[in-house]
């Protein structure tokens, strides 16, 4: 008898003879058998069910085919707003579509206030058109929104980093336009574009905070060549003055329980992190956060909204909540852009134009 064998005795020694012997009628053991096989098959599914969550999580984060996202087409003009067409080229390569609205400076009436519209996770520029339409045509302010990439007829798949790379090209554009950089620039984000607006606003500040203030050329430009900049960050953005958040998270890897309860235990293995919970501490305190919150939002906890609230270091910050709104509808709810425009009039002075 081998030393395996006398083991394998002497566990059947601890055996109940009664159950030994049911243990052994042949149909225990072919029920065993399946057991194993089932077992296996479950665990099998579940490990490429995870493997194929894992991949295609992009997907997910950014359906950019929803809601016709890579083909309906819409521009200003059909809301009788004059635009310009933009295309700005990424640091990467990829090109962005973009909508520049404009007033007239000159006008008696001009505010000389933009705001750069960054939107949801589906959709594109056409989509924001109605939203648009109230920042432009009604409180006439300018305005500035362009598709993520992936989105519209914006090139290459969207990414948290390849979004990030988005908005430092849409920034940069902005500091090289004379209009859009004397103008005070209003972040407005809605859900993923929330994300979007406290990273600019993360960006920005730690940029101005260690910079002096850049001298123009005879255009009226960024002039690269005589500016005291740090050679670490070797662009230029322009000031934000306002940031306007709507039904955004702290981070992706909290929304996936509150979306998918069944995933609560694998959210680590997202990689797509938007950790604004940490970005929105860079913030600089001086400048005003308006909050809007859906407290029915069934896609991003509301208490995210609470919590961003609670962690932003401005010293101007108001939370507005919506008993009825929905993730997608709060912008519909009664007073909500009563209270956006007057946050805006009461928070942000216009720069004075040359």
């Amino acid at each position: 008898m081998t030393d395996g064998d006398a083991v394998v005795t002497t566990i059947y020694s601890f055996i109940p003879k009664p159950l030994f012997n049911f243990l052994n009628y042949p149909i225990i053991g072919k029920l065993i058998n399946y057991t194993k096989i089932i077992v296996g098959i479950s665990l099998s599914i579940a490990t490429l069910g995870l493997v194929a969550l894992y991949k295609c999580q992009n997907w997910l984060v950014y359906p950019s085919g929803l809601n016709e996202g890579r083909t309906f087409y819409d521009t200003p003009d059909s809301y009788g707003m004059k635009y310009q067409s933009v295309k700005i080229t990424t640091s990467d390569g990829e090109v962005l579509d973009c909508f520049a609205l404009k007033h007239n400076p000159y006008d008696k009436d001009y505010t000389n206030k933009t705001v750069l519209l960054l939107g949801p996770n589906a959709g594109n520029i056409s989509h924001y058109l109605p939203i648009v339409e109230f920042f432009h045509k009604y409180y006439r302010y300018n305005v500035f929104v362009y598709s993520y990439r992936g989105y519209g007829k914006s090139t290459g798949s969207p990414s948290e980093t390849g979004l990030k790379n988005d908005a430092r090209a849409v920034l940069e554009y902005l500091a090289n336009d004379k209009q859009y950089y004397k103008s005070s620039i209003i972040l407005y984000g809605r859900s993923l574009g929330g994300a979007v607006a406290i990273y600019i606003t993360s960006l920005t500040s730690k940029y101005w905070n260690n910079q002096q203030e850049e001298p123009m050329d005879d255009c009226g430009l960024r002039s690269r060549k005589n500016a005291q900049v740090r050679p670490d960050t070797p662009k230029f953005y322009p000031r934000i003055s306002c940031v306007i958040l709507e039904n955004t998270f702290l981070c992706l890897e909290k929304v996936i329980p509150y979306i998918f309860p069944v995933l609560k235990n694998f959210s680590k293995l997202c990689t797509q992190k938007w950790r604004s919970e940490k970005e929105i501490l860079n913030s600089d305190p001086k400048i005003p956060f308006l909050f809007l919150s859906g407290l029915k939002d069934e896609i991003v906890p509301p208490y995210h909204m609470q919590q961003l609230y609670e962690l932003s270091p401005s010293d101007n910050k108001f939370l507005k909540t919506f008993k009825k709104g929905y993730h997608n509808n709060t912008c519909n709810q009664a007073d909500y852009w009563q209270i956006l425009h007057s946050f805006i009039q009461k928070n942000v002075d216009p720069k004075e134009l040359d």
